[in-house]
């Protein structure tokens, strides 16, 4: 995966010397769709083609990876922040989804540090479904859907 990261940087024009090793792969990830609008931007005017283009001619170019480094290294994270898979609870597959409700607190409570819960939107699940089962969880401020 450091290759991986390293044909990142070269691709998005950031120097690689003395940057710290980091890893932009877990699964799921996220993406915040004005930071993958401007990385497209970026690329475009990078490599003078279509970020499609570049992508395709590009030497091994991973999509979370360079999204990853994007978002840290160009934008800085100012709009997204990392996030350990640790700190979530993942509902990505369907038999998941179906227990919900069942299993929710189980699985909160095997792991105490998680601050977020990703729902796979393609689940079919109602926001509201989830929405209401988390709220109840953390500090009703503190909690904004989030889907994959």
């Amino acid at each position: 995966m450091a290759e991986w990261y390293a044909h990142s940087l070269r691709f998005l024009g950031i120097k690689e010397t003395g940057v710290p090793l980091r890893r932009f792969t877990h699964s799921p990830v996220p993406m915040h769709v004005g930071l993958v609008l401007e990385m497209q931007r970026h690329i475009e005017r990078l490599h003078s083609m279509p970020w499609t283009e570049a992508v395709i001619r590009g030497d091994r170019i991973t999509e979370y990876t360079t999204y990853g480094t994007y978002a840290r290294h160009l934008d800085n994270l100012q709009q997204v922040a990392a996030a350990l898979p640790a700190l979530t609870l993942y509902y990505w597959w369907k038999q998941q989804g179906d227990r919900l409700a069942e299993d929710f607190d189980a699985r909160l409570a095997r792991a105490p540090a998680a601050k977020m819960v990703l729902v796979n939107s393609n689940m079919g699940i109602p926001l509201e479904q989830y929405r209401t089962l988390v709220a109840g969880r953390w500090d009703s401020t503190s909690v904004a859907p989030v889907m994959a």
